[in-house]
């Protein structure tokens, strides 16, 4: 005689959640940052459009440049532009704009944030970006600014980078439990600086794209 299945398990089982994991990237988000190279006087670049070589020391100083935004500054016995400062922030970042996220969004039970990074685009071999802090705050309260990570200082090899960011245990953590807690717009503000160096000088517009990793857990 054939065995017969309860009907009432099988019919749970079909109906239940099934837990469920995927990993949703996030970006990239973009911002702009206007450099003042166009205020480098030309005298001191060559062909290529990098620094000429000015030797200096205690007498005589690095030539003045004519204008507060672009200074000169004495390393290691040649004068060498003073790095240029970037401080941009994304526009609002909605996560129910990702259909991933929507389709988890009502039975969220874990969210970890994987990684970020951060890709430079304008620059040249020879720049190099950072340190670099990466701050978040939510959309609403835009002034709580909390650190996600912070990257170290990278030499370009050619006109576009991305750099890993180095997660911030509290500011991460903040970040995740805003989120489970149903925030779904932020903003990330970038914040460092883009040096010469050896190259030519950046572009005067240069991009800085933000890309977040999130897992997440729920039942679907």
């Amino acid at each position: 005689m054939p065995l017969r299945r309860p009907l009432l398990p099988l019919l749970a089982l079909s109906l239940g959640c099934v837990d469920a994991v995927v990993d949703l990237p996030v970006g990239p988000h973009t911002a702009t940052a206007q450099l003042p190279v166009r205020e480098v006087p030309a005298q001191l670049l060559d062909a290529s459009g990098a620094l000429r070589r000015v030797s200096c020391g205690d007498a005589p100083p690095c030539p003045q440049t004519g204008t507060a935004r672009v200074t000169l500054q004495c390393v290691a016995g040649a004068c060498a532009l003073a790095p240029f400062a970037l401080d941009v922030t994304t526009g609002d970042i909605d996560l129910t704009a990702y259909s991933t996220y929507r389709d988890y969004a009502n039975a969220l039970d874990e969210v970890r944030l994987e990684t970020v990074s951060v890709q430079l685009t304008g620059g040249r071999a020879g720049n190099s970006l950072g340190p670099m802090q990466v701050r978040w705050a939510a959309a609403s309260d835009a002034a709580a600014e909390r650190t996600l990570g912070t990257s170290a200082r990278v030499t370009l090899a050619q006109g576009a980078v991305t750099i890993p960011v180095s997660l911030d245990a509290a500011g991460t953590r903040e970040f995740v439990q805003r989120v489970l807690g149903g925030e779904v717009r932020f903003r990330v503000r970038m914040v460092g600086t883009i040096e010469v160096g050896a190259g030519a000088l950046p572009d005067p517009e240069v991009s800085l794209a933000v890309t977040l990793l999130l897992h997440l857990r729920g039942s679907l």
